[in-house]
């Protein structure tokens, strides 16, 4: 609706946004594309965004790629992820198809038992926007901001993290009010990653208003017109409805020489409201009221929609269509769609209709959607606009049972007006609670689930309820490092007198665990067979699932490892048939994969920890995917590089702020453990200051050794060798008194050696015991037969002990351990004269460590052997540079190959098995060690230092007989040459 004040005016003119249109314009030039960024147009209503967005984008170079566009609605936040997937839909037809395989699954989820929209259409979203970056320059254009969403703001808020290293440019325009949490948290994220470009719209200078004045027009404006304009306190909108109300009341004019001023002044100041309504005064009655109908529907809709509402065929409807559509209130947006000219427009309209009004306007709408079999969101869209009351409490009650699995905050938000219109004793109430608690819990808001179960239990919770309750409140306490409390409830829940076989099944198996994190591993056991047995009468597989994993856990912290793996892969069989939350709240491959790294089988290791991450991630169960990250960093740490371990540990943590998880001692001690050993004491000290007192850390079965170990080591580094005894030795008794055997291996080296430097021999000799006894009970183990060969050999002062055990470490992936081994074989065998001995062993001690990349203890470990009189000389075993290529370790290395062929984050995970954020983290690291800014920079150097090296092969190129043997020996390097050209020549190597 171009109000211009003569019929044949032009569009609208675009004035006074010089400098914000040249900024716009150079954020979306295709060199901008080589880097991301976030571009945020921030203005009131009618300010111009629009019209500045429409000029910037008219200027793009064809060549600057797909420009893919939405705008988000006030009635659209429900729709998860809508306002992304409007916008990718726009593309091609294969994003369209893409697109439609995206709607198409969030339909599907009705089959799960829980909500799992919010994880798993997030990370399909992602995907589809990485992989577009990877095919070539992106440009998504989002207005409205203010109505998004909350899934899309959470997208542009996790794009923040890798934007810089994709072709891709956001931009987005919004309005300053209202002030949204999500809105906000996306806008310092993009701050704090350095890739925000805001541009404020202001009003328009004087200057600006007199040259739109004049244009619009056509003539030139005298003084009387001009102290009109500014009413309009120079925004654009104002401007141009003010003088279409001049012009329709005979007010403004034009003379013959050119001149435009007023012929009568406004009896009062006009509001922009009471102008558009004065203009849509001029349409017939039929045609306002079909308005306001559509007003009720929001900015945008389907004519469906207003058919429905108006109760008439469109063929009825069409004169008053065609009157508002030819005025310019209405227009269309594709095939079925209509849209009002401008957003405000729709917001007066509806702010006129009285708020009894429109409630019952929204009443009916959901009541004739319901009827038609519209989609249930679209249903509850409407029906939570309408007031409630106690007669609509069944209906909003079935309708959250609906939606719960594709929008389960559209569900909490229904079942909250439930709340609300019922008392605290009916059925329905305490209904609305156990589906809220069980939904914010699954999600990992474990204390306000654990509030909301305890607020409805008691004598009259049905009985039908009463289980499900006390099962959320259990695990929502035991989650939230209440272990207590969660022991009660289960023994609560599992001796109640209304419960089913099945039911008395899930209690019992769940019994068991906080018992297991209290220190109390019999009487967990004890839980676990009565549970299994319970599961097994009553066909219930989930309580199967968790009694096996329990008593697999136990028997692997015991070093049974065996039976544990018997177990747990028969826990991992079961929960992959049934494929449900129940079936993997255990952690059933997380745990597994826990056991095979303990057995040296990193690989499937590995494999294990993404099989259960990614059904988690499907089945939208958030503590599982956070469980992969921090059960997998532990277990990566092991055997992998520090900057692997890293970036693990950085995927977790873009999950914390969606949790309230308890699981932290153990992920700040592997942070500790990998600063110590990479950059040294100082490095440490804040995680370690931020793990505080590791004997009061609770709730840790499997983990001890990642407190305990890293406090200590950060202890000994600084001088304090009695300190860090004394918590390594309070760990081992810890462990000792819970029967967490493994973990006792795991800290046995360290405490040997400190117990012997302190003369604490006795001690000593008990490790030496412990340690022992579980490498015989698994002859099959290496790495346990390897830390009994030290450990004993440290005891008996036998050099060649010692150093047996080192070279039993060279056999398996470990090689910190390794390296720790054959550092203390190297001090031992100088210490028996035996320097040549101790030179090779000292030489295997860097060269391992400079493998995982710890750098401070290959320079610790070299100033503690010189010392001692082995001198290791040669660049063969110096610590691995800070930057360039041979600063990338070897997952990096392979990384970086694939990012270079085009690959997107998602189609790099999936090739290597691995999750996105973890692809994410690494790609960052590749870029900060390079000192580059984007995947295109990347792209580039790839393939530059892939033809320098081609020119110069023939002559670094070794004998065959000096080459080292292939990766596939260990993964690890072991027979690798050490050096530069070696490293350089391996990434061309087949593999």
């Amino acid at each position: 609706m171009a109000l211009a004040v003569q019929d044949a005016a032009p569009e609208r003119p675009f004035v006074g946004r010089e400098p914000e249109v040249e900024v716009l314009t150079r954020a979306l030039a295709v060199d901008a594309h080589s880097h991301g960024s976030l571009v945020v147009v921030r203005g009131e209503p009618g300010i111009g965004k629009t019209t500045l967005l429409a000029s910037a984008l008219a200027r793009m170079d064809p060549a600057t790629g797909a420009v893919l566009r939405a705008t988000a609605g006030a009635m659209d936040r429900r729709r998860p992820y809508g306002l992304v997937l409007d916008a990718l839909a726009s593309g091609d037809a294969d994003v369209r198809e893409r697109v439609a395989g995206i709607t198409d699954r969030l339909r599907e989820v009705a089959a799960v038992d829980f909500a799992r929209a919010d994880v798993t259409a997030g990370e399909q979203v992602l995907d589809l926007i990485e992989i577009l970056a990877a095919r070539g320059p992106v440009t998504l254009v989002l207005e409205d901001l203010q109505w998004a969403d909350p899934g899309s703001l959470a997208v542009l808020t996790r794009l923040c993290a890798t934007m810089r290293q994709q072709p891709l440019v956001v931009v987005v325009s919004a309005r300053p009010l209202p002030v949204r949490p999500e809105l906000t948290h996306l806008l310092s994220e993009a701050e704090a990653r350095h890739v925000l470009t805001l541009i404020e719209l202001g009003p328009l200078t004087p200057e600006s208003c007199t040259a739109l004045t004049e244009a619009l027009t056509r003539a030139r404006a005298d003084g009387s017109l001009l102290r009109q304009m500014e009413v309009a306190g120079g925004n654009p909108l104002f401007l141009i409805e003010l003088l279409g109300v001049m012009q329709r009341d005979g007010s403004l004019r034009v003379a013959a020489d050119g001149t435009a001023s007023l012929a009568s002044a406004p009896t009062r100041t006009p509001s922009l409201a009471l102008m558009i309504m004065n203009h849509l005064g001029s349409l017939s009655p039929a045609a306002r009221d079909l308005l306001v109908l559509a007003s009720v529907l929001g900015a945008r809709f389907p004519i469906s929609d207003l058919r429905l509402i108006a109760g008439q065929p469109v063929t009825e409807l069409r004169p008053a269509l065609s009157e508002v559509m030819a005025a310019g209130v209405l227009g269309e947006d594709g095939e079925s769609t209509l849209t009002f000219r401008h957003a405000l427009i729709q917001e007066v309209l509806v702010a006129d209709v009285p708020a009894t009004i429109r409630g019952e306007l929204h009443h009916e709408m959901a009541t004739r959607l319901e009827a038609v079999g519209a989609p249930p969101l679209s249903v509850a869209e409407h029906l939570l606009r309408a007031p409630g009351s106690a007669e609509l409490v069944p209906w909003t009650l079935r309708l959250a049972e609906r939606v719960r699995t594709t929008s389960p905050d559209t569900a909490v938000e229904l079942w909250r007006r439930v709340v609300e219109a019922s008392a605290p004793t009916q059925d329905a109430h305490i209904r609305a609670v156990a589906g809220i608690a069980r939904t914010i819990m699954v999600g990992g808001r474990t204390a306000e689930a654990a509030e909301l179960a305890r607020t409805v239990l008691g004598g009259g919770t049905p009985a039908e309820l009463e289980s499900g309750l006390r099962a959320t409140l259990s695990h929502a306490l035991l989650f939230g490092g209440d272990y207590l409390g969660a022991q009660a409830e289960a023994d609560r829940a599992a001796g109640g007198t209304r419960l089913t076989p099945f039911e008395r099944a899930d209690h019992l198996a769940f019994a068991g665990w906080p018992r297991l994190l209290l220190g109390e591993p019999r009487e967990a056991l004890s839980r676990a067979h009565e549970a299994q047995a319970a599961a097994e009468a009553s066909g219930n597989t989930s309580a199967r699932i968790f009694a096996l994993v329990l008593r697999g856990h136990v028997a692997g912290a015991r070093g049974d490892l065996d039976e544990a793996l018997a177990l747990l892969l028969g826990a991992v069989e079961l929960a992959d048939s049934e494929q449900t939350v129940a079936a993997i709240e255990a952690f059933p491959h997380q745990i597994a994969a826990t056991l095979l790294a303990d057995l040296d089988r990193v690989d499937e290791s590995l494999a294990l920890f993404e099989r259960g991450r990614r059904l988690a991630e499907r089945l939208g169960y958030l503590p599982g995917v956070f469980s992969a990250f921090y059960l997998g960093s532990r277990s990566r740490a092991l055997t992998g590089h520090l900057s692997d371990v890293e970036a693990d540990l950085e995927a977790r943590e873009s999950l914390r702020g969606r949790l309230d998880l308890q699981m932290e001692a153990t992920t700040l001690g592997t942070r500790a453990w990998v600063a110590l050993h990479r950059d040294g004491p100082d490095a440490a000290e804040p995680w370690v200051r931020r793990l505080g007192d590791v004997d009061a850390v609770t709730g840790i079965v499997r983990g001890v050794a990642w407190v305990h170990g890293p406090a200590s080591g950060h202890a000994q580094a600084i001088g304090d060798r009695h300190g860090a005894f004394a918590v390594l030795w309070r760990g081992w008794e810890r462990c000792i008194a819970r029967e967490v055997l493994m973990d006792c291996v795991q800290m046995s080296v360290q405490l040997t050696a400190l117990a012997l430097e302190l003369g604490e021999d006795e001690r000593a000799s008990q490790v030496e015991r412990v340690v022992s006894g579980v490498a015989e009970g698994n002859p099959d183990v290496v790495h346990l037969a390897a830390t009994a060969q030290v450990v004993s050999g440290l005891v008996a002062h036998d050099s060649r002990r010692v150093r047996k055990g080192a070279d039993l470490f060279a056999a398996t992936p470990r090689r910190m351990a390794h390296a720790r081994a054959a550092e203390l074989a190297a001090a031992a065998l100088a210490r028996d004269g035996l320097i040549e001995e101790a030179i090779a062993m000292a030489e295997d001690a860097l060269r391992s460590y400079g493998e995982v990349g710890a750098n401070h203890d290959v320079a610790r470990a070299r100033s503690r052997l010189a010392s001692a009189g082995v001198q290791v000389k040669g660049h063969r075993v110096s610590a691995r540079p800070a930057t360039g290529w041979g600063a990338l370790t070897r997952t990096e290395e392979t990384v970086a190959r694939q990012v270079a062929t085009g690959l997107s984050n998602p189609e790099v995970a999936e090739i290597l098995f691995v999750s996105r954020r973890t692809i994410e983290s690494h790609v960052s690291h590749i870029l900060a060690k390079l000192g580059l800014r984007s995947r295109t920079e990347l792209v580039l150097f790839v393939a530059r230092r892939a033809h320098e090296l081609d020119e110069r092969t023939h002559e670094v190129q070794p004998p065959l007989e000096r080459r080292g043997t292939d990766a596939s020996q260990d993964g690890y390097g072991a027979g690798r040459r050490a050096g530069v050209v070696e490293r350089d020549l391996d990434e061309h190597a087949p593999r």
